[in-house]
């Protein structure tokens, strides 16, 4: 019970946390071959969209979006992310190469680079971080 409760807690103050970040500090988490399925929080399908960058700056100046699938040709944008829904982030079984994108933060003066690293277990992905010096 107390894991869910602080479960709770980190989702809802890393939500209060975002909702301040200014527009300058908003970037991107990419993770590479998973795709994020939440039809209920589909806001929209841009299809013709050929370039990943072209799909984050729709994703950056929606301010209901908090993440993105993208794969050539198709960037969809959601109101919610792999934070608020990990069990909605999969392995990919597309035959093209998707990218899963989701808003942050960036705090503080200096940035640190982290590199995200997907693991599996008992067919369930879980994701870490290890920082890049």
């Amino acid at each position: 019970m107390l894991d869910f409760i602080y479960w709770i807690i980190n989702v809802v103050s890393c939500t209060i946390q975002f909702l301040d970040c200014s527009f300058e500090k908003q970037s991107f988490e990419l993770v590479t071959g998973f795709v994020f399925t939440a039809p209920d929080d589909t806001l929209e399908l841009v299809p013709g969209t050929l370039h990943l960058t072209e799909c984050l700056s729709y994703c950056r100046h929606n301010t209901s979006c908090r993440a993105v699938n993208f794969e050539t040709g198709l960037c969809v944008l959601f109101s919610s992310s792999a934070t608020d829904r990990p069990e909605a982030l999969t392995s990919s079984q597309f035959p093209v190469f998707t990218i899963y994108a989701q808003k942050i933060c960036l705090q503080g003066e200096l940035a640190f680079m982290y590199e995200l690293y997907a693991c599996h277990d008992n067919q369930r992905p879980w994701f870490g971080w290890e920082l890049i010096q």
